[in-house]
């Protein structure tokens, strides 16, 4: 339920159960979390629905027994849309038992801009043959990226003065 505030609305949550006056809370007096799994909802489920979400650090502030609940919701939405998730949980990455290395790129800092990498033959390795998974590779330093740049020299100019 909206609640108004001068000309600003705030929402208030209701909680009722059987022969108990009702309890009502606003928003401000919701933990992070609890907001954040709104925040989560409304944007899985707004209509129209949008062609990607893009969701950052989802299980911030969220309480650890939610992350499952999370997880559902992340992958129910990617049947819908498609869903860029950034983190730095290596508990979001153990619980998403349906990544694949497909599915994982490294935001890598490379003079001065940040670029996207795909994950390095290693970790794709250590994930296909289930020898650790995404959480624990993050969780150990073993989640590197591919190498982004060529640093092979460029032939053609090596050939430039045969002709």
């Amino acid at each position: 339920n909206p609640k108004k505030h001068g000309n600003k609305l705030s929402l208030e949550f209701v909680q009722e159960w059987a022969n108990a006056k009702p309890l009502r809370f606003e928003a401000y007096n919701m933990s992070e979390g609890t907001l954040r799994v709104l925040g989560l909802l409304l944007a899985v489920f707004q209509a129209p629905a949008p062609s990607v979400l893009v969701l950052e650090e989802p299980e911030a502030t969220v309480h650890p027994g939610a992350l499952g609940a999370i997880l559902e919701l992340i992958h129910h939405a990617s049947r819908q849309m498609q869903v860029i998730v950034t983190t730095h949980s290596s508990d979001l990455l153990d619980g998403a038992k349906w990544l694949t290395d497909e599915h994982l790129r490294l935001v890598v800092w490379h003079e001065g801009a940040s670029h996207l990498a795909p994950v390095a033959d290693s970790v794709k390795s250590a994930l296909r043959q289930h020898l650790m998974g995404a959480g624990e590779l993050l969780r150990s330093n073993a989640m590197t990226p591919a190498p982004l740049f060529d640093d092979r020299p460029d032939q053609l100019p090596l050939f430039e003065n045969l002709g």
